[in-house]
């Protein structure tokens, strides 16, 4: 989730950020879409084992995927570290950690991330630097030895994602186009190829909260067209979402229900499809006290 690295490969490492003054510029806890002077959060997914009439009872859940992580922010809301928690023995441990350094005009100068692997710890390492204003180049190394470099251009409301492999065999690239509150109104990715594969666009209802309330994707080479129709709650958090594919008509919805803290952020969401609990999430969040 400095969510950047999913671009190209999903939910191992973290995704790379934005230029800096593209979405890069907006802290990690509005992205979160948290309130107040959040200092930790530790987040745990459950699932239901069985249902009685008045309660629920719960499972710790850890599946392929990070479903149990604290996140450890500054004052003014940027990610410090990162710690991914995996499930043994009904016990929740590290995994992996993320840490995040910044220069002196606070933009992201480096992202360091341990891990266990099935052959021992792993390392990785992506270096950020800013060779102008519009211009960010980040170079991934894996124990110490370099993967790939990544390119991000930013021209007006409009930035370019390169992503090239150590041989530059395999070049791929992205657009971004944001509105004026830097949020991504339309993606285009190409790949590997010049041919444009994959159309996503984000439909917003106002302009306060960052998560859209319909986004149409179009892949163009299995001519799968998708729409997921969002309904947000007075706090901006996702109460129904409808997922459709245009092609058959078939649609799946979830539904979710909170629990607020007096500050406004959820401290327990449950996840139900047709009616049915699925998932139940929990966060213990600190605040800075000032």
């Amino acid at each position: 989730m400095k969510k950047w690295f999913l671009l190209s490969l999903i939910l191992i490492f973290p995704r790379f950020s934005f230029c800096q003054n593209g979405t890069n510029s907006i802290k990690h806890v509005d992205k979160m879409n948290l309130k107040g002077a959040v200092k930790t959060i530790k987040h745990t997914a459950y699932e239901p084992i069985s249902i009685e009439s008045d309660s629920i009872n719960l499972l710790k859940f850890d599946f392929f995927g990070m479903h149990n992580y604290i996140h450890k922010f500054d004052i003014q809301g940027w990610l410090l570290e990162k710690t991914e928690l995996k499930l043994r023995e009904d016990q929740l441990i590290p995994s992996g950690i993320w840490t995040y350094d910044y220069d002196e005009e606070h933009r992201l100068a480096k992202e360091s991330y341990i891990f266990d692997a099935i052959d021992g710890s792993d390392t990785a390492t992506f270096e950020y630097t800013y060779p102008f204003d519009s211009l960010t180049t980040v170079v991934e190394k894996r124990k110490g030895e370099f993967q790939r470099i990544y390119h991000y251009k930013l021209e007006n409301r409009t930035e370019e994602f390169i992503t090239i492999n150590s041989d530059s065999s395999y070049i791929s690239k992205s657009f971004f186009e944001m509105d004026a509150q830097r949020r991504i109104i339309r993606k285009e990715d190409y790949s590997n190829v010049s041919r444009l594969q994959n159309l996503t666009i984000n439909f917003y209802q106002d302009e306060i909260f960052r998560t859209p309330n319909k986004v149409l994707i179009t892949h163009f080479k299995s001519g799968q067209v998708y729409l997921t129709e969002n309904l947000l709650d007075e706090q901006g958090n996702i109460t129904s979402q409808k997922n459709i594919s245009l092609n058959t008509g078939e649609f799946k919805t979830t539904t979710y229900t909170y629990i607020y803290d007096t500050t406004g952020n959820w401290i327990e969401k449950k996840e139900f499809i047709d009616n049915r609990p699925r998932k139940v999430f929990r966060r213990e969040i600190e605040y800075y006290l000032y």
